[in-house]
């Protein structure tokens, strides 16, 4: 369905990345052999998989593309349990690891690969709210 969704939306992409690697669908889930990838799907988030097929595979689709990384909330001003929501470095478990690793290997090929089509983008955190603030300024900036 999320490929359906990038093939409708052709050319353009726009992606939205944070500190979380995203969902890891089983493999018995997995109908990316289908869309077309020609690799291994195993492994690889959702959102990583879009990356992939809406853009990084498809190199008539780069210049129709933006990605904006955040830059870090204050993950150390935050409860712990709330912070592992919005980090995989902060984040419990045997695949925290792994997917902090993931997630850096993408932003760095998103940075590699497409330099003038990736920017970073900054939120700020309510403490009263535990939610994302901050937006508003991005929400207002131009390609």
């Amino acid at each position: 369905m999320c490929l359906d969704e990038i093939e409708r939306s052709r050319p353009f992409l726009i992606g939205l990345i944070g500190d979380r690697y995203g969902w890891l669908p089983p493999a018995d889930r997995m109908a990316a052999a289908e869309a077309g990838f020609d690799g291994s799907v195993a492994g690889k988030s959702v959102s990583e998989l879009e990356i992939d097929y809406g853009v990084l595979s498809a190199a008539s689709q780069d210049q129709h593309c933006l990605f904006y990384l955040r830059d870090p909330l204050p993950y150390d001003d935050m409860p712990p349990e709330v912070a592992a929501q919005y980090s995989d470095v902060h984040a419990a478990g045997p695949e925290a690891a792994d997917a902090e690793r993931k997630l850096s290997a993408l932003k760095s090929r998103l940075k590699r690969d497409l330099p003038d089509r990736v920017r970073p983008y900054r939120a700020t955190w309510d403490h009263t709210s535990n939610r994302v603030t901050g937006l508003e300024a991005w929400g207002r900036t131009g390609p």
